[in-house]
């Protein structure tokens, strides 16, 4: 299914950019989980920050397109709604902010592991049936409570040392070399590819187009 909003004249990029955040923010609300994405579509030309579209949208980006868009299952159209005329209220204090950003119930599995993870280097993050037994679950209900929130323990690893990696490259100056040995990597090559997978850059390529702070 394709969220768009067709238009005799298109809003500008700006515009478009914000729509798409707004409608993923307000679904994801809704169900209260974060939908998964499975495209980002965009009627203009791809941008010199695309790479950042990967992060609000997408790893699966398409430019140049009829129509600008989000494309989800529509499995998700069946689901219930989670929230309440309470929630309601409490939702709208926090807008627009709980909207612009990526949704996150903080109060979801993949939420509690997300802390875990940030809590600790990740050289010390835990194997998966340790961390089932540091959350007090089976190993079989982490799985399954995992995949019913839309995600894996690999990809919430592999979210967040993508995440680490772009704080490092944007506000550092520090060799690649180093930054690929603290996010775990056994060598730079296997940094540089997983990098390039996660944004469609290189580290290197990346940093060009953020300026380094000291």
């Amino acid at each position: 299914l394709v969220l768009t909003a067709p238009s005799a004249r298109p809003p500008g990029v700006f515009a478009q950019e914000t729509m798409l955040i707004m409608l993923h923010g307000l679904m994801s609300w809704l169900l209260r989980r974060r939908v998964p994405v499975l495209l980002a579509a965009f009627s203009y030309p791809e941008p010199a920050y695309s790479a950042e579209y990967r992060l609000m949208y997408s790893r699966h980006l398409a430019f140049g397109q009829p129509a600008t868009a989000l494309v989800f299952d529509a499995a998700w159209l069946d689901q219930p709604v989670h929230q309440d005329e309470r929630s309601l209220k409490a939702f709208l204090r926090d807008a627009p902010h709980n909207v612009v950003v990526k949704y996150s119930d903080r109060g979801s599995i993949m939420a509690r592991v997300r802390r875990q993870l940030r809590a600790q280097p990740p050289e010390q993050w835990p194997t998966f049936d340790r961390l089932a037994h540091d959350v007090h679950m089976s190993s079989s209900s982490l799985r399954r409570r995992l995949m019913e929130e839309g995600g894996t323990y690999q990809q919430l690893k592999d979210e967040l040392r993508r995440d680490l990696a772009i704080e490092a490259l944007s506000h550092s100056s520090r060799p690649l070399a180093e930054i690929a040995a603290e996010l775990g990597f056994a060598e730079p090559g296997a940094f540089h590819r997983a990098f390039r997978r996660w944004t469609g850059l290189r580290p290197g390529a990346y940093r060009a187009t953020t300026p380094a702070m000291p």
